[in-house]
């Protein structure tokens, strides 16, 4: 269907009546330089190809009905714009029924989210009912994304299969080879996005994988945070030396810089820590990467921004060992100390930056059984650094290392150990050599009669200064809040509360004396979202402290 006018309105739905059984790519609905228009209410079925070309004039789509796709979709051109927020669907149950579909062209949100409606192509809704279970993205470029949500089953299980979407025209050995990517640019937590996706928590799904995306994912990330999954994977199949099937992962970010983060999943990448590493009180002993593989994340913004990593590996040959942990950089990174008893649903937290992921585990139990390592200000003057055991063998001492940097470690105290003992033990030491608002870093060397010695993990504690702080409670907050600010002096202070845009909410000068002064916020007409309270001294500090409405 070719039309060279400027616009086409489709008031009613259009239908084709009939059964074809074979192969039919010569109906086409082809949109060459026209601006083409589908109402909200109206359907379009095209039991051929649609193609979306520009001319001199340009080329537009503004779906804001149903269009159901029984052959392939073309877009040639960047120029090329998709708007509305209709649905495409792919699904041949009249022609083409023995072929996978295929979208080709760059039909993507050409930038980041601030290019959604500006430079974008994408589709708003994105179904898949392809009768073979599978529509891929074809050729180098072929990026595709959606705005709302894409359904690997719409029309409900057992009257379609469930279908993948693969980001290149073949199975690939691993995720980096792919030539397109696939993009959810809804910044929306969560897997509401995903309709009808495999994903599990608990089990083994490959031999019966799809509902997933086979290939790269790209995922917008809202600015607050939320917890983002990326249903990646390869080619599923049962065997454990072949592709790997869905190998979902999950990240918690808090409040970050992040536009979009791409991932994909890479079999057979050694994951080989170097010398005698040591995590979860145990020596690190198993390596996941050649047996199973890596999670490959990237992004073009960075920043100091934490998150948490959960994995969810299938289709791996698993460690007999019962200490397990998320790896990142062939390196021990993270919350040390973040472990568990199975890579299934394994999490770790305190990671920064993106690159290669995946886990490790071992059996052989360390001289000191460490359980709890803390380092906590009390009263803003002094830090105390605390830690508990439950069992020692042929233990001398504990020597309190601290740093400034994190990597420059010097002893401040040494304290005697329990020699060999199955009970449990209490130490601890007040460190008063530390001034305000710098960050301390506290790790303990934990030496044997024999002198052989083992570190374990690092935390951190800082005071805040002497001049003021800020708290607020409750948070999350439900009705008014206490804003509770510490003073060494009597004066003036500006309270700003403001939005994530840094639109301010409210504003007002309070006297403050010296000690906890207790003021209270109107809260209770805030709608639920996060919120910062700026407040300032009249020597023109700042201090900030973030809340959540509920």
């Amino acid at each position: 269907m070719q039309n060279n006018m400027q616009t086409i309105f489709f008031l009613v739905a259009l239908f084709m009546a009939g059964t074809v059984v074979g192969q039919q790519h010569d109906y086409e609905l082809n949109v060459q330089g026209a601006e083409l228009f589908i109402q909200a209410g109206a359907d379009v079925y095209v039991w051929g190809d649609v193609h979306i070309e520009e001319n001199a004039t340009g080329g537009k789509l503004e779906n804001n009905g149903f269009i159901e796709v029984q052959g392939n979709w073309y877009s040639v051109d960047d120029n090329y714009q998709q708007s509305g927020t209709g649905t495409v669907r792919f699904e041949n149950n009249d022609v083409n029924v023995t072929e996978s579909q295929f979208i080709s062209g760059d039909n993507a949100v050409r930038g980041g989210q601030s290019q959604i409606g500006v430079n974008d192509g994408s589709f708003y809704n994105l179904e898949l009912a392809n009768t073979q279970g599978l529509v891929y993205l074809n050729g180098a470029g072929s990026n595709t994304d959606v705005r709302s949500t894409i359904n690997f089953s719409p029309n409900g299980s057992g009257n379609s299969p469930v279908n993948r979407l693969r980001t290149d025209a073949t199975d690939q050995v691993n995720g980096a080879a792919y030539q397109a990517t696939f993009g959810m640019m809804s910044n929306t937590p969560g897997l509401g996005n995903f309709l009808n996706n495999t994903i599990t928590a608990n089990g083994n799904t490959s031999a019966v994988d799809n509902g997933y995306i086979q290939g790269k994912l790209r995922r917008a990330i809202f600015p607050v945070g939320g917890d983002y999954g990326f249903p990646i994977g390869l080619e599923p199949n049962t065997s454990t030396a072949a592709a790997r099937g869905v190998q979902y992962a999950n990240m918690e970010h808090g409040f970050n810089g992040y536009d979009v983060i791409t991932g994909y999943f890479e079999q057979g990448s050694p994951n080989v820590i170097v010398g005698t590493p040591e995590e979860c009180n145990v020596i690190i002993d198993c390596f996941s990467g050649a047996d199973h593989g890596e999670w490959e994340f990237t992004s073009l913004s960075s920043g100091p921004y934490s998150y948490k990593m959960t994995i969810w590996p299938q289709d791996f040959t698993s460690c007999p060992n019962s200490d397990f942990f998320i790896t990142k950089d062939d390196a021990i990174t993270g919350n040390l100390g973040d472990c568990g008893p199975s890579p299934v649903g394994l999490s770790r937290g305190g990671f920064q930056g993106f690159s290669s992921f995946s886990f490790a585990s071992g059996t052989t139990p360390l001289a000191v059984e460490l359980v709890e390592l803390k380092a906590q200000p009390i009263l803003n003057r002094y830090i105390n650094v605390s830690w508990t055991t439950i069992s020692e063998i042929e233990n001398d001492r504990f020597e309190v290392q601290r740093s400034l940097d994190g990597t420059n470690f010097s002893t401040i105290n040494m304290v005697a150990g329990a020699g060999t003992s199955n009970d449990a033990a209490n130490y601890s030491i007040d460190d008063y050599a530390v001034l305000p608002e710098k960050l301390y870093y506290y790790r303990l060397r934990i030496v044997d009669f024999d002198g052989s010695f083992e570190f374990s993990n690092v935390v951190t504690a800082q005071l805040e200064s002497r001049d003021y702080s800020i708290t607020i409670s409750p948070n999350p907050v439900k009705g008014n809040s206490i804003l509770n600010i510490g003073s060494v002096e009597s004066g003036k202070v500006e309270i700003t509360i403001a939005d994530v845009l840094g639109r301010v909410v409210s504003s007002k000068i309070v006297e403050v004396a010296p000690g906890i002064n207790e003021i209270e916020m109107q809260t209770s007409g805030l709608s639920s979202a996060p919120y910062f309270i700026y407040v300032t001294n009249e020597n023109e500090i700042r201090r900030v402290t973030k809340f959540i409405k509920h």
